[in-house]
């Protein structure tokens, strides 16, 4: 899977804008791979994972911002 990650300042300070693209070929599977990567894989594993990263991203970038 090749994940992008960009992040844009929004004006005035206002935050940031964060854009996620995923992008992956499998599974390759016949009978189960789209039910598996729509049902499973993206929403729990993807979305899981992005999600806690982000969390952990912006409670790094909160604490630099306010010891300046």
């Amino acid at each position: 899977m090749d994940v992008e990650w960009a992040f844009h300042e929004l004006p005035d300070g206002q935050g940031t804008l964060v854009r996620l693209v995923h992008v992956w070929d499998g599974p390759r599977w016949p009978l189960i791979g789209v039910f598996a990567a729509t049902v499973v894989i993206g929403p729990v594993f993807v979305h899981g994972i992005a999600t806690r990263t982000l969390e952990g991203l912006a409670k790094v970038a909160e604490q630099h911002a306010v010891a300046k």
